[in-house]
Formats: C-alpha cells, sequence, structure tokens
C-alpha cells in the first residue's frame, strides 16, 4: 500500500513540474496513461515541450503558448485548442482527429491566433476537424505530406484569406470541403511541392504549387496554378487553370459558374494543356495562351485570345464544335484543326491567325466571322486547308506517381 502511494506520489510531482517548468528531455507516454488525457490547461506557457508515442483524448489547451514544441508519433483526439500559440515547432507523424483548432478573442477584444507559423510537418493529418482561422503560414515540409481528411469546416485566416502556406509542402485533401481561402506553396525543385485531392469539393479557392492532381473533384469559382497539373473526371464552374510546364484537363464537366462565369484554361509561356473530352454536352471553356491542344468536345461561347496580349503559341482542335464565341484580340501563331465546325457568331475583332492548316473545317451555317471588314478578312486568318488528315499523337495522362508522387490512402493510420 505504502509503495503504491508513493508511485502515485511521484508521478502526480513528474506531471506538475512537467506543465510548470522547462523541460528539456523527450517525455514518453503509452497510449494509456492518463496524465494528458481528459484535463484543461488554461494561460499556461510551456517550454521546450516534448511529447511522443502516445494517444491524447479529451483534453484542451486555452491561451497556452508552447513554441518550439516537438510532437513525435502523436494522435490528438477530440481535443480543443483555443488561442494556442504552436509556432515554429517540429511535428512528426501526428494526428489531430475530431479536434477543433479555433483563433478567438479575448477578454479585451483581441483577437488571438492559434498558430502554427514556421512549423516543420511531416506526415499530419487533419481528419473531421474543425479550423477556424488558424495561422498554417510558412509551414516547412520534411518530405511527409500535411493531410486533410473528410474535413468540412474550414475557415480561412482572417484578412488574409490564407487556409496554408510554406516551403516543399505536399498536401493532401481526401472527401473534403474547401470554401474560400488560397493555398500558396514556394515552388522549389521540380514536384517538391504539390497538391493532390479526390473526392473533394473546392469553392472560391486558390492554389499556387509545383504540380496538382485533382480527380473526382468539384471546383468552382477557384484558380488553379502550378508548373504540372492533371484535373480529370471532376465538375469545373467558374474555374480557372494555369500551367506554366504541362496541363491536362481530362473528362471534366465544364458548366458556368457565379453570375454566369465561364471556365478558362491558360498555358503560360511555352507551357502546353491539353483538353481531352468525351461528354457531348457543351462545355463552357475558354482557351488562352501557350500551346493549347483540345480534343472531341464542343466549345460553347468560347473566349480565345485575351486583350492582356497572350500570344496563342500553337491551338491543335481535333473534332472539336465551336458555337460562337469571341476571338477578340488572338494572336494565334500556328496550329492544325481536323474535324472542326465552327457557327457564327464569331467575333474576330483586332484578331490575327498565321500558319494554320485545316482538315475538313466546317461552316455550316455559312461563313461565322463577325465584326470584321470584308476586304481585311484574309489577312486575319492564315488558314490553309488540307485534303488528308494529321497524325496525332496519343497523349499519356500522368498519374501522381509518374511525377514521383505515392498515391497512396491519405492519412492511412
Amino acid at each position: 500500500m505504502l509503495r503504491a502511494m508513493r508511485r502515485f506520489g511521484f508521478i502526480l510531482a513528474a506531471f506538475i513540474i512537467f506543465f510548470s517548468q522547462a523541460v528539456g528531455a523527450e517525455i514518453r507516454l503509452s497510449g494509456t496513461d492518463k496524465q494528458l488525457s481528459g484535463h484543461t490547461f488554461v494561460g499556461v506557457r510551456l517550454y521546450d515541450l516534448h511529447l511522443a508515442d502516445t494517444v491524447i483524448r479529451d483534453m484542451v489547451f486555452e491561451d497556452v503558448v508552447a513554441g518550439g514544441a516537438r510532437f513525435r508519433n502523436i494522435i490528438f483526439e477530440n481535443r480543443r485548442f483555443l488561442r494556442v500559440d504552436l509556432s515554429h515547432s517540429v511535428f512528426e507523424n501526428v494526428v489531430f482527429r475530431n479536434c477543433a483548432l479555433e483563433s478567438g478573442k479575448n477578454a479585451d477584444g483581441t483577437l488571438v491566433l492559434t498558430t502554427f507559423e514556421g512549423s516543420s510537418m511531416k506526415d499530419v493529418l487533419f481528419e473531421q476537424s474543425r479550423l477556424y482561422r488558424v495561422r498554417l503560414a510558412e509551414l516547412r515540409g520534411a518530405g511527409g505530406k500535411v493531410s486533410f481528411k473528410k474535413m468540412t469546416d474550414i475557415v480561412p485566416e482572417e484578412n488574409y484569406g490564407l487556409l496554408l502556406s510554406g516551403q516543399e509542402l505536399r498536401i493532401c485533401v481526401e472527401d473534403s470541403q474547401i470554401s474560400g481561402g488560397k493555398i500558396k506553396i514556394h515552388m522549389a525543385e521540380k514536384n517538391k511541392s504539390f497538391l493532390i485531392a479526390r473526392n473533394s469539393i473546392f469553392s472560391r479557392f486558390s492554389v499556387y504549387c509545383d504540380a496538382i492532381f485533382m480527380q473526382n473533384c468539384t471546383v468552382a469559382d477557384s484558380r488553379l496554378g502550378a508548373a504540372e497539373l492533371v484535373v480529370r473526371d471532376s465538375s469545373l464552374s467558374g474555374a480557372e487553370v494555369l500551367s506554366t510546364v504541362k496541363g491536362y484537363l481530362v473528362h471534366n464537366l465544364y458548366s458556368t459558374g457565379k453570375g454566369g462565369a465561364g471556365n478558362s484554361a491558360h498555358a503560360l509561356g511555352k507551357g502546353k494543356i491539353y483538353v481531352l473530352h468525351r461528354d457531348p454536352a457543351p462545355a463552357h471553356l475558354s482557351l488562352g495562351g501557350g500551346n493549347l491542344e483540345a480534343r472531341d468536345i464542343t466549345l460553347a461561347s468560347p473566349v480565345l485570345g485575351s486583350k492582356a496580349g497572350e500570344v496563342t503559341r500553337r491551338l491543335d482542335l481535333r473534332n472539336v464544335e465551336i458555337k460562337g464565341g469571341s476571338w477578340r484580340y488572338l494572336r494565334l501563331l500556328s496550329g492544325q484543326w481536323e474535324n472542326v465546325v465552327i457557327e457564327p457568331p464569331v467575333i474576330v475583332d483586332k484578331s490575327r491567325l498565321e500558319n494554320v492548316a485545316a482538315y475538313n473545317l466546317q461552316f455550316p451555317q455559312g461563313e461565322p466571322w463577325s465584326e470584321v471588314e470584308e476586304s481585311e478578312g484574309p489577312l486575319y486568318f492564315g488558314v490553309t486547308r488540307r485534303p488528308t488528315p494529321f497524325a496525332w499523337e496519343e497523349v499519356h495522362v500522368p498519374e501522381p506517381e509518374d511525377w514521383g508522387i505515392a498515391w497512396r490512402v491519405i492519412g492511412g493510420r
């Protein structure tokens, strides 16, 4: 009995010391220990906090400062983090499951952030949790992933509209909804930063990184920008897609977004975007800049070209119907068109096509061009018809593995 009491007293004393003084050594707790689970900590400053190899449940951190902490092999379940400073910390193999992470105002009305700013993250999972104006800024990737799974309650940081930023980050999103905010990942070496997503909904959202792979997603009134990009089997409305190297839009649906805005694909510089389609319904998709290739698609009133001065280096079309639209300010340097049908009215004010070869180019309702003086028409359209079809390359659409990205179960723990 005396020995048991002494043991309990030792554990209690160690627990109190751990949370009231600076700690230098790593503390190891098993998943069955109860020292942390079920406790509430308010207004506590934790110096040099190290935790490893444990599950922590039903715990509250409120107005806690724990910058520079280290967490390894930790699962947080049913925890609340309110106005908690975890900046410049290290997270390795950490799960936040069914947790609430929130910024909030203190008694005098001052906003205090829950912040992870400047932290290093490797294999961190946020699952079925709330992120309310949390600062996930200037994070550092460490070779693993930061994953969001079954997340439907994410509110970006106030004023900045930022969801997440940093360098060499690998972001995974699965079965989630993200409404508002932006992800900005500083580009480094090829594909060191990427976003892969599936079965998720994105609205009023923007992302910039090295590579993007989206499958079975809904993207509305959003902007996707990357060097290499694949969006497939998804629904887009009011989305803008930008690629500087290679982009692939594959078997998607394209409808109008908020306020009737269509979708657009821009290949920047010498980049190229492929649009591979199979749905007979008209697609609300505009094309501009760089090198573009579209196959098996009907374009509803597309915009080709830009007043901003984008030069379309090459536009290749195969089995494409164009129903009206505007080519105003289009500067097209070359292209090959096969089985292309164009219906009026197509506005071509201040546009110019050069070095375009065409096989089976059809105007079933008559010449579709409008807003061009007849005498100037031939000067605008350098289209040469040819009697034989073209040779077309087979397009290989990359999988994440082709980029050195492991496509496995996200947050598989």
